[in-house]
C-alpha cells in the first residue's frame, strides 16, 4: 500500500508485493508458483535471501558469502527460481572470486548506498 502511494516506486510494486512467494507455491501473499511469480519479484527474492543470509541477525551470525550461495542453490526450485539462482551465483562468484578484496568491496559499496539513502532521508526531513 505504501509503495503504491509513491510514484517513483510504483514500477517496483511487483517486486515488493511478491518477493516472498516461493517458487514451489509455498510463499505469500498469493501462493503463486514458478513463472507465475513476476520476474521482478523473483529477482528481488534471490537478492533478499542472499542479503538475509549474509547479514547478522539477533538469533544467528551472518553466513560467509560462499555458504549463502550454497544455501540458495539448495533452495533453488523450492524457494527461489532455479535459473535466476544459478545466474545470481555465477555473477556473485565472478565478482568475488576475481580478487581477494571482492567481498569487502561489495560490503563497502552496500554500506555507502545505505549512507546515501540515510542522507536523502535526512534531507527530506529537513
Amino acid at each position: 500500500s505504501i509503495v503504491q502511494e509513491i510514484p517513483q516506486l510504483r514500477a517496483a510494486l511487483d517486486g515488493v508485493l511478491h518477493h516472498h512467494e516461493h517458487y514451489d507455491g509455498g510463499g505469500y501473499p498469493e501462493g503463486l508458483v514458478g513463472k507465475a511469480i513476476p520476474l521482478q519479484a523473483r529477482i528481488v527474492q534471490v537478492a533478499d535471501v542472499f542479503d538475509a543470509l549474509t547479514s547478522h541477525r539477533a538469533y544467528r551470525s551472518a553466513f560467509e558469502w560462499s555458504r549463502a550461495l550454497e544455501i540458495i542453490r539448495e533452495e533453488a526450485g523450492t524457494i527461489t527460481d532455479p535459473e535466476l539462482s544459478e545466474l545470481f551465483e555465477r555473477l556473485v562468484r565472478e565478482k568475488l572470486e576475481a580478487y581477494e578484496g571482492g567481498w569487502t568491496e561489495m560490503i563497502e559499496n552496500a554500506n555507502r548506498f545505505s549512507q546515501i539513502s540515510e542522507s536523502s532521508d535526512d534531507l527530506r526531513e529537513n
